[in-house]
């Protein structure tokens, strides 16, 4: 349900249907003033708030966090890129986000399993907020980019396209994890290298063993830091000689990620005062 780009209005609640009438309307709270997008992902945000409830905005945040670490914490041009011969293209940047955004929302579904096992709820809303938010800000991120990129959207016609695509690769993902190396690397190499050449076979080796590391590490970040704070941490693509050396370097794009001059802020920077 989170992943869907709308709700249908008939299947809304009156209340619902009457708020989305009044979205022209200032909202009272500042919450969207510190959101590194621009105004379009405003304006989604804005309608998931409508769909949410208006006392939800500590969700919005933590989604918003999540999503800026999916998108901003992996060194593109540093390890995928120079490492792997990716090409400098926002196709890159849409893989590795993808993957990236899988990880993060496979250790959400889990919290979500496990706070329903225990018998006390039937759903686990904060938790399922937070997944349905990454997912419409994924989705208004690309068409923000893609409008960026006139010569990918000449390509790709709409942003559904691409959103749909992330669905359906949330879904191989999960097959080829828990299936062999060999199916986990050819669905990598697809999805991620995009079928490139240059990738060769201790590349691909990389791959797998980095989302397998990944995935065993965000299984060890405390319910509270993912639900609450918002903090999402990956290992480095290619393994750091000693565990301090990894732990700074952790620190460092935690921080990038975050910081109000990251890539994505400047964006919505300019965006807002244009």
């Amino acid at each position: 349900i989170f992943l869907q780009p709308r709700l249908a209005a008939a299947a809304a609640p009156a209340y619902l249907i009457g708020c989305r009438r009044g979205l022209a309307s200032k909202p009272k709270t500042k919450v969207y003033q510190a959101l590194p997008f621009t105004q379009l992902v405003k304006k989604q945000l804005l309608n998931l708030r409508c769909v949410v409830g208006w006392r939800r905005d500590p969700y919005l945040k933590v989604a918003k966090s999540l999503y800026c670490v999916c998108a901003e914490y992996p060194d593109h041009s540093g390890e995928w890129i120079a490492r792997l011969g990716l090409d400098d293209s926002f196709a890159t940047w849409h893989g590795v986000t993808s993957l990236h955004l899988w990880l993060v929302m496979q250790r959400l579904r889990a919290i979500c399993e496990q706070t329903v096992s225990k018998g006390s709820v039937d759903i686990d809303y904060p938790t399922t907020y937070v997944l349905y938010g990454m997912g419409r800000l994924f989705h208004a991120d690309i068409r923000q980019r893609l409008h960026d990129f006139p010569t990918v959207s000449m390509k790709i016609r709409t942003a559904g396209q691409l959103f749909n695509q992330f669905q359906h690769v949330n879904f191989l993902y999960k097959l080829a994890y828990i299936d062999t190396d060999m199916a986990l690397a050819e669905v990598l190499w697809k999805q991620v290298c995009h079928g490139s050449p240059n990738v060769d076979a201790e590349g691909l080796n990389l791959l797998v063993r980095y989302v397998r590391a990944n995935y065993r590490h965000l299984s060890t970040v405390p319910n509270s830091d993912l639900v609450d704070n918002g903090i999402a941490t990956f290992l480095p693509l290619v393994p750091k000689p000693s565990r301090d050396e990894t732990k700074a370097w952790m620190r460092q794009r935690l921080k990038h990620a975050l910081a109000p001059q990251s890539t994505v802020q400047r964006a919505g920077q300019q965006q807002g005062g244009s």
